[in-house]
């Protein structure tokens, strides 16, 4: 029996900052904090970063994994994770010739992501991601669990009476997000889950999606 093996390799992911609006810093694993104007902007990095932005500032991102997230502060997020199957060279820079010219780059192989968002809002559109893929965020209130879906996500906090208020809505998509008892809620397109409450014990409620969160994912779009 003669048999051909392909080694499969894991590489370390890559994002880019294509766009800042306001005060935003970004530090890369193990560097400094740096702070980033529209004038320093695009910039790639690798996919290990901690973003935070001020009230009313934002920043706009592209991932190796064909991901696309649109962050608004006041607040931070990170990636924590970020691992992906080494692509073809061609087949790869095919994607992003295809992506730059308007169209739809799909991911080449397979990515690992574990993102830890904890306050401000956050729109994602993993979409373009393989099937096999793995996209989980980590969120003081629970853990959501993505595959292929465009979502949007806001936490709010009051520090004075420690009370939380977030929503989530699928545009696109099944987004589960477990709460911190372990209830889940499965949210399909259109669909809204609103909460309120101490951190382990809010009150949720799922219904449809508001013409607020419409609006916002359009301007994404």
């Amino acid at each position: 029996m003669v048999s051909s093996l392909h080694a499969e390799t894991w590489v370390s992911g890559a994002l880019t900052l294509h766009e800042v609006s306001g005060v935003v810093t970004l530090k890369e694993l193990g560097a400094e904090s740096v702070d980033l104007g529209e004038e320093q902007v695009p910039v790639s990095t690798i996919g290990l970063i901690n973003c935070e932005a001020e009230y009313g500032s934002s920043a706009y991102f592209s991932t190796s994994n064909r991901a696309h997230l649109y962050f608004q502060g006041e607040g931070s997020f990170a990636i924590e994770r970020f691992e992906q199957i080494k692509p073809d060279l061609s087949t790869w820079e095919a994607q992003e010739t295809l992506e730059a010219a308007g169209g739809e780059g799909k991911e080449v192989g397979q990515s690992r992501m574990i993102i830890n968002f904890r306050l401000g809002d956050i729109i994602l559109d993993s979409r373009n991601m393989a099937e096999s893929s793995q996209c989980l965020i980590e969120t003081p209130l629970g853990r959501l669990t993505v595959k292929r879906a465009l979502w949007q996500m806001r936490i709010e906090f009051d520090p004075r009476s420690q009370i939380f208020d977030f929503t989530i809505n699928c545009s696109d998509g099944r987004v589960r997000f477990t709460d911190l008892q372990g209830q889940q809620y499965i949210l399909r397109t259109g669909q809204r889950l609103a909460g309120a409450g101490a951190r382990s014990t809010p009150s949720i409620e799922v219904g449809e999606r508001t013409e607020r969160s419409r609006e916002q994912v359009q301007r994404f779009q």
